[in-house]
C-alpha cells in the first residue's frame, strides 16, 4: 500500500506468504544459486517440492536423485514405443552422469572404493553407442586422463547430488510431454489389455481343440538319446503376460495360487493350473486371474510373498514401499458375490471369480529400493515378522507386521541387498551387491557367520538355503554358482550352470534337485544327488525368449514358476513320462 507523510511519499508493501509459499521462494533462490545439496536438504526436511511435477514425473525424479540409474531406464521402457520419443538421448544423458559419478568417486582420495580404472573405461565403452556425436564421447574420455573431475573448469564445483539434479533437468523436457499422453490413454490402456486377455482365452480353446498347429517347443529339444533320459522335458502349462516386464513371483503356502509384479507396477493373483495328466503335446493356457490391481505401487514390483498362513501379500518396491495386502484366497466363498473387483487407478472392471481384499497397509521405513522380502516362518504359521532389505541404507529390517513398524535393524552389508531368504523361525540369510552373504540368527545382535566375497568380487544376486538348514546355494552376478555347508562353514563347490547373470536360486521340494535362473535366458536343474564335491548334473529345463529374473518352486509340486523381461510369467511342469524319475529320491 501506498501512504504520503508531509509530502513524502513513503511506498510500503505488505506481503502476505503461506509457510508453503515461503519454502518454495526458498527453494527456488537455492535452484538458481545452484546451491543444490541445501535445497534436497529442504526438500526431505519439509516434505515440499521445488516445482509442480504430476506423480510419474516425482517418481522419476526421485529415482534420479537416489541413483537408482538401472530403474531410472527402465521407467522409460513404454515409451519406446512412441516414434517421437528420443529415447536414446535420454539414455545417454542418464549415462553421462552415472560417468561422472564413478569418475568423481574414484578419483576422491578420502573415499574408500573398489572401483577400478578397468571398470569405468568398460562403463564408457558401453556409453559409446548412446553417444550423440563422436566429439561428445571425446570429451568424456578426456576425463579419464584428469587426476579430479573437478581439475576441469566445467566441473569445478561438481558434486553427485548436484549432478543427479542437473540430470533431471536435462531430461524433462525429453520425457513431460510423453507422460501427460501417457497418464491419459492409461486407463483405456489397461481395458484394452483385459480385453486381450479375454480374447487370448477364446484362442486358446480353439489352440486346445486342434492339437497339429502346436507350435515346437525349443525348450523340449534335445541332442542325444542321454539327454532324453537325463534332462526331463518340462513344458509350459499355463502364461500370464504384460506390457512391461515381469520381476516378482511367488506361490501361495496351499499351492493352489501364485502371485505375480511387474514394472507396470501390476498386481494379479492367478489360480496354479493342474499339473496332472500333462501329455508332451499340451498347450499352455492363459492362466485364470483371481484379482488384479493396478498401480499397486508408484514403481516396479521387484518382489513378494505370502505370509506362511497364506493370508498376507508383502510386496516392495523402487519407490521404497512395502505393501502388505490382507487377501483370504481360502475364505469359503459368498455365493452371492461370485465376481471379482479388479481396482484400477482411473475405473474399475469386474473379471472372472471371487477373491477376499481386505485392508492394505504401507511400511515407509526403507530408504532405497525394496529388493527382497520375506517372511519368517515356523509350524505355528505366525504372520507378524517380516524381513527385507535392499538399497539405501543396505540394512536387514525385522518388521512385525502386527505394530506395523521395525523392532530391529541389522548392519554389516557394504552394498545393496539383493535376497534374503530364512528356512525357519529364527535363521535368515541376506545376499548383497558386495559380494558376501552373512548369515544371521533373530536372537543374536550381529551376523553368525559371513561368507566372504568370489575371488572376481562379483555380487550376489540370489541366495537360498536346503529344507535341512545344511546346504546354502548361491547365485552370482559372474554367472556362477556356489554351495556351501552351512555347519561346517565350508565351501562345497563352485560351478558354473549358465552364462550370464544367475538372477534366482531355489531347491526343489526335500531338496533333490536346484533350479536355477540366469539372464542368459535359461533355467538349469541341477542334480543333488550323491558327492557335491563332484561334477554335477545340470539339465537345462525351460527358456524364455528374454532375460528371466525369477524363478520358484510350487511348495508340494515337482513344478515351477518363472519371470522374465520378454514380459511372460510362464509355469512349468513335467508331463507323467518324466514325472517318476523326477520323483525318485537320490
Amino acid at each position: 500500500k501506498m501512504s504520503t507523510t508531509n509530502g513524502n511519499s513513503d511506498l510500503r508493501v505488505n506481503i502476505s506468504l503461506s509457510e508453503r509459499d515461503a519454502v518454495k521462494l526458498i527453494l527456488d533462490f537455492l535452484q538458481q544459486r545452484e546451491l543444490h545439496i541445501s535445497m534436497l536438504d529442504v526438500e526431505r526436511e519439509t516434505g515440499i517440492i521445488n516445482g509442480s511435477y504430476s506423480e510419474d514425473i516425482l517418481f522419476l525424479r526421485q529415482l534420479i536423485l537416489d541413483g537408482q540409474w538401472d530403474d531410472v531406464i527402465d521407467f522409460i521402457q513404454p515409451l519406446k514405443t512412441i516414434d517421437s520419443f528420443n529415447a536414446k538421448q535420454f539414455i545417454y544423458i542418464v549415462l553421462k552422469y552415472q560417468f561422472l559419478e564413478l569418475l568423481c568417486l574414484k578419483t576422491e582420495a578420502q573415499i574408500e572404493n573398489d572401483l577400478s580404472a578397468e571398470q569405468i573405461v568398460k562403463f564408457l565403452n558401453d556409453l559409446r553407442p548412446f553417444a550423440p556425436n563422436e566429439q561428445e564421447y571425446k570429451k568424456l574420455s578426456f576425463l579419464l586422463t584428469l587426476k579430479r573431475l573437478q581439475d576441469h573448469t566445467d566441473y569445478r564445483n561438481w558434486n553427485p547430488s548436484a549432478g543427479r539434479v542437473q540430470c533431471f533437468y536435462e531430461v524433462f523436457p525429453l520425457v513431460h510431454r510423453f507422460l501427460q499422453e501417457y497418464q491419459k490413454s492409461r486407463a483405456e490402456f489397461s481395458k484394452q489389455f483385459d480385453e486381450h486377455e479375454i480374447q487370448r482365452n477364446e484362442l486358446q480353446k480353439q489352440f486346445t481343440a486342434n492339437p497339429k498347429i502346436r507350435a515346437i517347443n525349443d525348450v523340449t529339444k534335445y541332442d542325444s538319446l542321454e539327454d532324453i533320459t537325463r534332462s526331463p522335458a518340462f513344458i509350459p502349462l499355463a502364461t500370464i503376460e504384460d506390457v512391461q516386464a515381469i520381476r516378482s513371483v511367488d506361490v501361495h503356502p496351499s499351492g493352489k495360487y501364485f502371485a505375480v509384479g511387474s514394472n507396470s507396477k501390476m498386481l494379479r493373483v492367478c489360480a496354479y493350473p493342474d499339473i496332472k495328466n500333462i501329455r508332451t503335446d499340451s498347450l499352455p493356457n492363459q492362466a485364470k486371474v483371481l484379482y488384479k490391481k493396478g498401480k499397486h505401487h508408484l514403481g516396479s514390483i521387484y518382489c513378494m510373498g505370502w505370509s506362511p498362513s497364506g493370508k498376507i501379500i508383502a510386496t516392495g518396491s523402487n519407490d521404497k514401499l512395502i505393501k502388505l495386502v490382507r487377501l483370504d484366497m481360502d475364505k469359503p466363498e459368498d455365493e452371492s458375490n461370485s465376481t471379482l473387483l479388479i481396482i484400477n487407478q482411473d475405473h474399475i472392471d469386474y473379471f472372472f471369480s471371487l477373491s477376499h481384499l481386505d485392508t492394505e497397509i504401507e511400511l515407509t521405513h526403507h530408504s532405497g529400493t525394496v529388493r527382497d522380502l520375506i517372511f519368517m516362518h515356523d509350524n505355528s504359521k505366525d504372520d507378524s515378522i517380516l524381513l527385507s532389505g535392499g538399497a539405501g541404507d543396505c540394512k536387514v529390517y525385522v518388521t512385525d507386521t502386527k505394530k506395523q513398524t521395525p523392532i530391529k535393524s541389522y548392519s554389516g552389508h557394504q552394498g545393496h541387498i539383493y535376497s534374503i531368504y530364512t528356512w525357519d523361525a529364527c535363521n535368515f540369510v541376506s545376499a548383497s551387491q558386495d559380494g558376501t552373504s552373512r548369515i544371521w540368527d533373530i536372537r543374536q545382535p550381529e551376523c553368525v557367520n559371513v561368507i566372504a566375497a568370489r575371488p572376481s568380487n562379483s555380487a550376489v544376486a540370489s541366495v537360498a538355503v536346503d529344507s535341512s538348514g545344511q546346504l546354502l546355494a548361491a547365485g552370482y552376478e559372474d554367472s556362477s554358482c556356489l554351495l556351501y555347508d552351512l555347519r561346517g562353514k565350508r565351501v562345497v563347490q563352485s560351478y558354473q550352470p549358465h552364462t550370464n547373470e544367475i538372477r534366482s536360486v531355489r531347491f526343489s521340494i526335500h531338496s533333490y534337485y536346484l533350479l536355477t535362473a540366469s539372464y542368459d535366458k535359461k533355467v538349469v536343474m541341477t542334480s543333488l544327488n550323491g558327492d557335491l564335491t563332484k561334477p554335477l548334473v545340470l539339465s537345462t529345463v525351460a527358456a524364455h525368449n528374454d532375460k528371466i529374473i525369477q524363478a520358484r518352486w510350487h511348495p508340494h509340486e515337482m513344478s515351477f514358476i518363472t519371470t522374465s523381461a520378454d514380459r511372460t510369467c510362464i509355469v512349468w511342469a513335467p508331463p507323467l513320462s518324466a514325472l517318476s524319475i523326477l520323483a525318485q529320491s537320490p
